[in-house]
């Protein structure tokens, strides 16, 4: 089985025919890391290690753009 990681798989947003949003969950938080996963196309970009708090916060906030972009 052939693996992806997560910068690949944020071209495929591009090409995809349905609008998803993608959080980066990841340990690389380095500046250059969150600046390229964020051009890339990623919608939020999540170092580890977080706490659930925040990831409900961020998940709510691109639920209501998401609605508010789809005429809400």
């Amino acid at each position: 089985m052939r693996r992806i990681d997560g910068l690949s798989m944020v071209g495929y947003k591009t090409k995809a025919t349905f609008h998803a949003k993608i959080i980066f969950l990841t340990a690389k938080g380095r500046e250059v890391e969150i600046a390229k996963g964020l051009a890339l196309g990623a919608d939020a970009y999540i170092t580890k290690p977080f706490s659930n708090t925040a990831l409900v916060a961020k998940v709510k906030e691109l639920l209501e753009t998401t609605y508010e972009e789809a005429g809400g």
